[in-house]
């Protein structure tokens, strides 16, 4: 059988339309990554999407956070802090929705579209990119938030650290996290969560 034999249970079509993509390219890191944070896929294959998506993309610190996330679910944080300080090590690119170079679609002969003209128009190229854009930019949300939720745990684990007077492991836990907010406001992408949660990170509590 092929990858959707690791799932159980209904299965969204966005997660079948991705199976099928990292099927057909298996070095898809938009495959990987949607994979991988699909809310209908099951441990074993999410694990198989991180550890494809590290593997094909070794430059990229995101499958290392995403493992981090992993991690803090578990309630494993020495392990969410190594996986943090692995993708701190890397560049940090999340990737995009690709868009086909050509194609050609029609607006639907239906009435709402008739009353606005287009009605078996062709759907300009301006208008998909338009959606995928506010789709990345939507789908990114869940992810920035979890990215705070890693920093809030990690600071206040260095910080019991901190009272306990083990300065050494404190200053791990507090640095990586400053790292981690360096590298989400140093990020160059069109979507403008990206330093916002960064400069939330870094800045005070």
């Amino acid at each position: 059988g092929g990858m959707e034999d690791a799932i159980t249970g209904p299965q969204s079509k966005a997660l079948r339309y991705y199976l099928a993509a990292a099927a057909e390219d298996p070095k898809s890191s938009i495959a990987w990554f949607r994979i991988a944070t699909n809310q209908q896929a099951d441990d074993g294959l999410k694990k198989k999407a991180l550890s494809n998506f590290a593997m094909w993309d070794p430059g990229n610190a995101l499958p290392h956070y995403l493992q981090a996330f992993d991690n803090l679910d578990r309630e494993q944080l020495p392990a969410a802090l190594l996986s943090l300080r692995e993708g701190n090590r890397k560049t940090l690119r999340i990737p995009r929705t690709p868009m086909p170079e050509s194609f050609r679609l029609e607006f639907p002969k239906t009435e709402p579209y008739r009353d606005a003209g287009v009605a078996g128009k062709p759907v300009p190229p301006s208008f998909l990119q338009t959606s995928a854009l506010g789709s990345d930019t939507f789908a990114s949300m869940p992810l920035f938030s979890r990215f705070r939720n890693l920093a809030r745990q990690l600071v206040k684990c260095g910080s019991a650290f901190a009272g306990e007077g083990k300065t050494d492991e404190a200053i791990r836990y507090l640095e990586s996290v400053a790292t981690l907010g360096l590298r989400l406001v140093q990020n160059q992408g069109r979507d403008t969560t990206h330093p916002l949660v960064g400069f939330a990170i870094t800045g005070p509590a």
